[in-house]
């Protein structure tokens, strides 16, 4: 009966450890395949940062082009102002040398009329 008693506590003893084989193999397999999907997802963390980063330099890059050309539309704009100024102000010294041109020629018209009838009084 000891015996049959020790027999079935060593039945139990390498069950038990049998168990605790199988589960740690379970275990280990099921960690290699987590720490893979770990890795998996970890590589594409990493790539989706990297695009995030090119995206954000990207972006940097565009508002600060954007700025640049605002800012020459801005000296644009300031150049055509000052240019319709200039434009304006030419436009009204050429209209005044027109009336004053007209005027000198209103005088010599008159001029030329008055020889032309003191001329033609002076026929006999």
């Amino acid at each position: 009966m000891k015996s049959k008693l020790k027999m079935k506590d060593e039945i139990l003893e390498y069950t038990h450890k049998e168990i605790e084989n199988i589960k740690e193999s379970f275990c280990k397999e099921y960690e290699h395949k987590i720490q893979a999907v770990i890795e998996e997802k970890d590589k594409e963390i990493h790539a989706m940062q990297k695009k995030f980063k090119d995206l954000n330099e990207e972006n940097t890059e565009n508002k600060n082009e954007i700025a640049k050309l605002g800012k020459m539309l801005e000296d644009a704009n300031k150049k055509i102002k000052k240019r319709d100024m200039e434009m304006y102000i030419l436009l009204d010294e050429n209209k005044k040398q027109k009336e004053k041109a007209a005027k000198k020629m209103n005088k010599v018209n008159e001029l030329l009329n008055n020889l032309q009838k003191e001329y033609t009084d002076n026929i006999p």
